[in-house]
């Protein structure tokens, strides 16, 4: 995809595609996005073949726990909530939801992250590239919805940017392995859902520093990361060129709708509700990985 550690080292597509378009022009693209699911699909193969239905959402709903939210509710498991479309944050076994790990002293901060590294993946159960492209599978109403089950009330929206990421993360991520091991008549192991709480952390930090780049850095690594999608679409097979082709266009429009205003240095709903906006932020995150791992093979 290119390094986000080095903006000027962006890869051009070498296809004969059209170049992305900054701005939108005589109603060429309209929203970047479709209403209809498979046309919004992922920019990958394996993603092109799902559809987002509903039911996956209700039924992640189905398998979280009731949050009490800090209040007493002695009937939450005896009435479940029955809305459509509503996404329930969990907190993990043990943890106070007042209580943030940014409050910790600095020097216990570093020390903890010098004892223990968090594999953020949870040993290859999570992929942030599958999160990311299901991201995109998603129209905008079913983003608005998973926006609102997550941040309820002001007080949810006042809080620190990296906690309100870490929380919209988490529930994408259930949202992905949750399909994942549906296609496996399984349920997401409790073990798993716990060590989400800090799995997502770090990829919440990482997309809160990436916000706060100028503008010049957003825009050669979002044209890296388009360019790399592209490629990806190619293909040698003269039956599937037509197919793929579409799926060009999709990611043009995605790209255009994402590059067409400046993205704000805080994390917000506007931002987030574009269709390719965590899928990109996520596929530089996989890049920053992706980049330690290498480093690491190489030492």
């Amino acid at each position: 995809m290119g390094s986000l550690c080095s903006p000027e080292r962006v890869e051009t597509s070498t296809h004969d595609t059209p170049g992305p378009r900054r701005k939108l022009k005589n109603g060429q693209i309209e929203n970047g996005h479709h209403s209809d699911v498979d046309q919004s699909a992922s920019m990958t193969e394996e993603s092109q073949t799902d559809t987002v239905h509903a039911s996956d959402i209700e039924h992640m709903n189905s398998l979280s726990d009731v949050e009490n939210e800090g209040k007493s509710n002695p009937d939450a498991h005896a009435q479940p909530q029955k809305a459509p479309f509503q996404i329930v944050v969990t907190p993990a076994a043990n943890h106070n939801p007042d209580q943030d790990d940014t409050d910790a002293p600095i020097e216990d901060t570093l020390s903890n992250k010098k004892k223990q590294k968090i594999d953020t993946t949870l040993g290859g159960v999570v992929s942030w590239k599958k999160v990311a492209d299901f991201s995109a599978l998603l129209p905008r109403d079913v983003k608005l919805k998973l926006w609102n089950g997550v941040f309820k009330t002001e007080t949810d929206l006042t809080q620190p940017e990296i906690k309100r990421l870490s929380k919209l993360l988490r529930t994408f991520v259930m949202l992905q392995l949750t399909r994942e091991y549906k296609k496996r008549d399984e349920t997401v192991p409790n073990e798993i859902k716990q060590q989400l709480q800090t799995a997502v952390r770090e990829p919440a930090k990482f997309i809160a520093g990436l916000l706060k780049k100028d503008s010049a850095f957003m825009e050669k690594a979002f044209l890296s990361i388009y360019n790399s999608i592209v490629d990806g679409l190619h293909t040698d097979d003269d039956s599937k060129k037509q197919k793929a082709a579409k799926k060009i266009n999709v990611a043009q429009e995605n790209y255009a709708e994402l590059s067409n205003e400046t993205l704000q240095s805080e994390f917000n709903q506007n931002d987030f509700l574009k269709t390719a906006f965590l899928q990109y932020v996520l596929y530089a995150y996989q890049i920053k990985l992706d980049a330690e791992a290498n480093k690491k093979q190489s030492t």
